[in-house]
């Protein structure tokens, strides 16, 4: 995380939300063990889920995506409220 630490638009990522196989594909960094591995492009095999399982992993993406759309929202009625500069 050198390189991440070192990044002179180290402010420009403030707030965002990043995952470790984003960074990678941006700094050169590796696991303990020297991989690389971007679980943002895995395939995952649903098919040797159990059916209740994959119900359950839709429900919570569901509920899980209602509450962030409920935060925007919120968040831009907020935003609303903030005077603009002169």
């Amino acid at each position: 995380m050198v390189a991440l630490a070192q990044d002179p638009r180290i402010l420009d990522r403030t707030g965002q939300l990043l995952s470790s196989w984003q960074l990678s594909r941006e700094y050169p960094f590796t696991d303990y063990d020297g991989r690389r591995p971007d679980w943002g492009r895995l395939a995952i095999d649903f098919s040797v889920v159990p059916p209740p399982l994959v119900d359950l992993f839709r429900t919570g993406t569901q509920l899980q995506l209602e509450w962030l759309n409920t935060l925007t929202e919120r968040t831009r009625e907020f935003l609303a409220k903030i005077p603009t500069g002169t």
